[in-house]
């Protein structure tokens, strides 16, 4: 599933970069391919939203990695959000900073996909008492 969503993004990302060159004029014409990177996002934000696995970090995970990762995300975070806040007040250049952000993330998520294990479902601190239940009858 986060293979999925990192291909969700790169997709996305690819054609935002695409729809901004002028030689694709009459591709840019076209409802449907100006709603197609918003449609990929949204079925990228329902995987997520709809995702039941759990997912950490190996444990062989270096450390740089790890401030890699947090750099991307926070880097990620703060120039979709920037160009969101620039797109209302219709500032120019902001089309650039979404991008960017969706460039940033989807970078992030490929890295995750090569450093995550998925998160297993058993904790040995919980204490399985149901055997117990069965002797008392």
């Amino acid at each position: 599933m986060l293979l999925f969503r990192t291909a969700l993004l790169w997709i996305a990302f690819i054609i935002l970069i695409i729809m901004e060159f002028p030689f694709v004029v009459g591709l840019q014409s076209g409802i449907v391919f100006r709603l197609l990177p918003s449609f990929i996002l949204v079925i990228w934000f329902a995987a997520n939203f709809l995702n039941k696995r759990r997912y950490q970090l190996a444990k062989n995970t270096g450390k740089n990695l790890i401030l890699t990762l947090s750099f991307l995300k926070t880097i990620a975070n703060i120039t979709i959000v920037t160009g969101a806040v620039m797109k209302l007040y219709h500032i120019s250049y902001s089309q650039f900073l979404l991008i960017g952000g969706i460039g940033f993330l989807a970078t992030w998520s490929s890295i995750l996909v090569k450093v995550s294990v998925e998160k297993s479902g058993y904790n040995p601190d919980i204490i399985d008492d149901e055997d117990d239940d069965l002797k008392l009858e």
